[in-house]
């Protein structure tokens, strides 16, 4: 990974950035660009997950902003507030991934900065690193891992993964009859899962890992006595396969 400086990132600078990606999304919400407003946190951590999830309505221009603000903060998390390295990881990542989004396209030298890294190669060789330690798979779909976990995941989503995105399909379908929360954390399931088209390939292994984290939560929802009527209209089976799966995938992601 190229030498970089520890930006410096004052809390008063943290608390501005987190002011400012959550009142352009308000703003995208009340235009109705963002109707998942009502889940976003001023936890720093939580905000900047929040900024890496598909938004497909939210403005190309509103996503580069939030972006460049989330990376910002994550410096600010990183050297302020107690995180696990594989997770800051995974979200710098994600930042980096988001930003070649066909609408986002934010150039890579306008991120050097925040980083602490000199110009548009910076960022390109920080982002390659990044997948190599995370096993995240190369824009030509070749996983670049490292370690034991080499392969891994790409194994298990090849054998697992098309009965994973079944039965994470036929549930999400059931979002029109759930209750209102749980509805829509079925249509962000329904979200993720647009795109996965077979057959699946080791350039599928990012939106696997949204997918089967989304199911965690769903699942661990549907454990609830409030979602007890809900959770009767599904096939025991669906859930016990779609519980296990997940589970599994979550045993081969990095620390």
């Amino acid at each position: 990974m190229p030498p970089r400086k520890q930006p410096v990132v004052e809390a008063s600078r943290a608390r501005y950035l987190r002011e400012t990606i959550i009142a352009r999304r308000e703003r995208c919400w009340k235009l109705g660009s963002d109707p998942w407003f009502d889940q976003i946190s001023d936890d720093f951590l939580e905000l900047i997950a929040y900024v890496t999830r598909p938004h497909p309505l939210v403005p190309g221009e509103v996503l580069r902003e939030d972006i460049l603000g989330a990376l910002e903060l994550l410096e600010y998390v990183r050297v302020n507030e107690p995180a696990r390295p594989g997770q800051l990881k995974r979200l710098e990542l994600s930042l980096l991934v988001l930003a070649e989004d066909h609408r986002v396209r934010l150039a890579q030298e306008l991120m050097a900065a925040p980083l602490g890294l000199r110009g548009r190669r910076g960022v390109w060789e920080r982002k390659r690193r990044l997948m190599k330690d995370l096993g995240a798979p190369t824009p030509d779909g070749r996983q670049v891992t490292s370690g034991s976990s080499r392969g891994k995941e790409t194994a298990w989503l090849l054998e697992h993964g098309p009965q994973f995105l079944a039965d994470a399909a036929e549930l999400a379908a059931m979002a029109d009859t759930a209750p209102t929360d749980l509805a829509e954390d079925l249509g962000h399931l329904n979200i993720t899962l647009t795109g996965m088209s077979q057959p699946l390939t080791a350039a599928h292994t990012e939106r696997m890992r949204y997918a089967a984290a989304r199911v965690r939560l769903i699942l661990a929802d549907l454990a609830d006595d409030a979602c007890g009527e809900f959770r009767a209209r599904i096939k025991e089976a669906l859930i016990e396969r779609l519980t296990r799966l997940a589970s599994e995938h979550e045993r081969l992601l990095p620390d």
